[in-house]
């Protein structure tokens, strides 16, 4: 990916590190993961996008395991196996 400005709001880029830090990955890597995935959409556009559907996945599998769901992609007894 060729070096790119792009222009986020304040919440964003919060997100955005927040994000990073937690998969430990850097803001590069992110971003060319969207750059990559992205169809018609500016990278900016994309890259908000991608920060909605990271937040929305982290309720979804708070809500399942709060109501004693198994997540998706994840089994029942992942916890209980030996590393």
């Amino acid at each position: 990916m060729q070096a790119v400005g792009i222009r986020l709001e304040e919440d964003m880029w919060e997100a955005l590190h927040e994000v990073c830090a937690r998969e430990g990955i850097s803001i590069h890597q992110f971003c060319t993961e969207v750059d990559k995935q992205r169809r018609e959409s500016s990278l900016t556009a994309a890259i908000r996008v991608a920060l909605l559907a990271y937040y929305r996945r982290l309720s979804q599998e708070r809500d399942a395991l709060l109501s004693g769901e198994t997540p998706a992609g994840h089994s029942k007894d992942e916890g209980d196996r030996e590393p």
